[in-house]
């Protein structure tokens, strides 16, 4: 049973990694040359959609964060 529920640990690390690369891929594309370590980044998550109301939460992510996950990880 432990390994199973390895294989299954490893399998969504590997998939969430593949989506954390891809999405601070297009962090770097549309935010380009006004990044430093020091800004913030705000991204909106949609929540849900009633008509014409949306419901929205954003989330802040200094680059410091970002860079040092691509360092760690040796990223790029």
């Amino acid at each position: 049973m432990e390994k199973i529920i390895s294989k299954i640990q490893k399998h969504i690390y590997k998939y969430q990694k593949e989506e954390l690369i891809l999405a601070i891929q297009n962090i770097e594309t549309f935010v380009g040359d006004y990044k430093t370590k020091t800004n913030t980044l705000k991204i909106t998550l949609n929540q849900e959609q009633k008509g014409s109301n949306l419901k929205m939460s954003i989330v802040n992510i200094p680059f410091d964060i970002i860079a040092e996950y691509k360092m760690a990880y040796q990223i790029f």
